[in-house]
């Protein structure tokens, strides 16, 4: 990875994930009433971080191999943060 991608863009990804695990470690802990809306986040976190990760890929900063396997971790988080979200939503 070129140096002034790690500060750039990479930069970035990394600071995104950082904040969706922690958004999903405060869900973990909060009460019942708090959690869809900080899953609401934690999905929005998600998905920025997918978009962000395949302009990476798309501008030749992550390489064919990394790109899978980021992006199919991030697509199993999004699954589990909709399930976990349905799980609690009250319109069941």
């Amino acid at each position: 990875m070129p140096k002034r991608e790690r500060f750039g863009l990479f930069a970035k990804i990394e600071s995104n994930f950082l904040n969706l695990l922690e958004t999903i470690i405060i869900v973990a802990l909060e009460n019942k009433n708090n959690k869809l809306p900080l899953l609401d986040n934690a999905r929005i976190d998600a998905e920025v971080l997918k978009h962000m990760i395949r302009t990476a890929y798309d501008i030749g900063i992550i390489e064919s191999q990394n790109y899978l396997n980021l992006a199919n971790q991030i697509i199993e988080i999004s699954k589990m943060i909709n399930g976990w979200r349905n799980y609690l939503s009250p319109n069941k």
